[in-house]
């Protein structure tokens, strides 16, 4: 085994991959009903490893959507937490950029790497 361990985050269930993803929008957001996600991943490294590099945590909010990215090291390796939150409503347009920023950093976070490196 090599000095650094790199684990992608493409465990994660690629939930909301394809929502969002337009830059503008032209209609209101119509959301119709309310809903909570959840996905976490407990990354188990072997002995001797410990986390280098984590995903910054984001928190996000518009539109009725929130969501919340947590990493964070454990003794045997590293947790990932997301949630993804939407709530009843209607919102204009100009709402979107938020609702997508929330949106989309949730499904991103499958795009990013947990980097972990043997201690010396």
């Amino acid at each position: 085994m090599g000095e650094r361990l790199l684990v992608p985050l493409t465990a994660l269930e690629p939930d909301f991959a394809r929502t969002f993803l337009p830059q503008e929008r032209k209609r209101n957001i119509y959301v119709t009903g309310e809903n909570d996600w959840v996905s976490t991943l407990e990354v188990r490294v072997p002995a001797g490893y410990s986390a280098r590099e984590l995903p910054a945590p984001t928190q996000l909010e518009g539109a009725g959507f929130r969501s919340t990215v947590e990493v964070r090291a454990t003794p045997q390796g590293a947790m990932v937490k997301r949630t993804l939150a939407h709530h009843q409503g209607t919102w204009g347009v100009a709402e979107y950029p938020k609702a997508r920023a929330a949106v989309r950093a949730y499904a991103e976070v499958r795009d990013q790497t947990l980097v972990f490196e043997r201690a010396k």
